[in-house]
């Protein structure tokens, strides 16, 4: 029951009081002069202001005055419930619309909810790439029995794990895991061995990433005895990325030629080394295979891990031991420079002393060649700029 239906069954209980409609009442006391009721007064004519009592049979001017007052709150009664139903008009309008879910004309009001900001989603790739390095490779686990290292590559996309064998059960290799996809290869020591005996000792380890990330060049360690200047590899591999094809650009067979050095030019073009026996530098064109042998003038040994070329591919900056002395261990004498051009060859500095070593780091105009005082971690020691022109050297600040 609503509110409306309330106030007219209010109504009503003063409509039938004023009417005299409930049960015949006995009072000797004289009515009131007046009736009042919510909104209405009602005054009586003076002449009935002293009123018999009531009786079952009511006179005429009784009748005519409870037709009187019937009237009046009748018409009070239309008064107050044209009022109800404006204040009722009110409210409604005034009240928030309650949505309904069943009614077909209803249009549901969306309320405001808070804003989803996207998130990125997964893709295939089992570890995201912009990981430091070395946590991507905790969180890729090891990826043979025996792990002895691994190595991430510069772009993030791969994974080579060096992997010791196990005598006469399982060759010593490289295994070269995709970050992004399913690609898994395997540079085997036993498939380019050439029928030499070989062991668990004769490791495959990552030597150079392309730039471009296509290729892993991958070198096999020496196993003979001496020091740097004879030279540390004895096996170069180069593995196309994308296909799993490999390819050996050198193949010492250690049992008959010392190991040697080599290194690849920094713009990913060149392979360049020295010959074991007659000491002649050899650059080979990677993309060609085509290569060419300089028979060099000096009788110094070439430490081919400080070959720097020009941008121009004209130029060659090598860094010369000094001469046999009958150490093993030998230095840095002297700085020379190749023009592959014209073929001329010329020391540009020699007779260093001893800890006061100069290597070349990387041209830096085709006039300069910046050099380090130090071996390893270059960009940390001593540099300076020397003018192939001139001779002259400039020290300047660490970058």
């Amino acid at each position: 029951m609503n509110t409306k239906s309330h106030i007219y069954m209010f109504l009503a209980g003063i409509f039938l009081l004023l009417t005299g409609c409930l049960p015949e009442q006995t009072s000797s006391a004289p009515p009131t002069s007046q009736i009042s009721s919510p909104s209405l007064v009602v005054s009586v004519s003076p002449e009935f202001s002293s009123t018999p009592a009531l009786s079952p049979t009511p006179s005429p001017a009784n009748q005519q005055t409870q037709a009187a007052i019937i009237m009046a709150t009748v018409s009070a009664i239309k008064s107050i419930t044209a009022e109800v139903e404006n204040l009722t008009a009110t409210i409604i309008a005034l009240t928030p619309t309650q949505t309904s879910t069943t009614g077909p004309t209803k249009v549901p009001t969306r309320r405001p909810t808070s804003t989803i900001r996207p998130t990125s989603t997964r893709t295939s790739t089992p570890f995201p790439t912009l990981l430091p390095a070395q946590a991507t490779i905790t969180a890729m686990g090891a990826l043979c029995t025996n792990q002895t290292a691994a190595e991430i590559s510069p772009d993030g996309m791969w994974v080579a794990a060096t992997c010791r064998g196990q005598d006469g059960v399982l060759d010593s290799h490289l295994r070269v895991v995709s970050i992004q996809d399913t690609r898994d290869w395997t540079i085997k020591f036993g498939d380019y061995a050439e029928g030499i005996t070989y062991d668990r000792n004769n490791m495959i380890v990552p030597f150079h990433w392309s730039i471009d990330g296509g290729y892993l060049y991958a070198s096999s360690p020496s196993k003979a005895s001496g020091c740097c200047w004879l030279g540390t590899e004895v096996l170069l591999v180069q593995l196309n990325l994308q296909t799993g094809e490999q390819i050996a650009l050198l193949n010492v067979n250690e049992e008959r030629y010392p190991a040697i050095y080599f290194t690849v030019s920094t713009n990913d073009r060149f392979l360049l080394y020295i010959t074991p026996i007659d000491n002649d530098l050899v650059i080979q064109d990677l993309s060609t295979g085509q290569t060419r042998k300089i028979e060099l003038e000096f009788p110094n040994i070439v430490d081919v891990g400080f070959i720097v070329m020009s941008e121009d591919m004209n130029k060659l900056v090598l860094a010369l031991l000094e001469p046999e002395t009958g150490e093993l261990d030998r230095e840095i004498d002297s700085i020379a420079l190749i023009d592959l051009q014209t073929g001329t060859q010329k020391k540009l500095i020699e007779n260093m002393t001893p800890g006061e070593e100069l290597y070349p780091v990387r041209w830096e105009d085709e006039n300069h060649v910046l050099l380090s005082s130090y071996r390893t971690n270059q960009l940390l020691g001593e540099l300076w700029l020397l003018n192939i022109q001139t001779l002259k050297l400039t020290k300047i600040a660490n970058p």
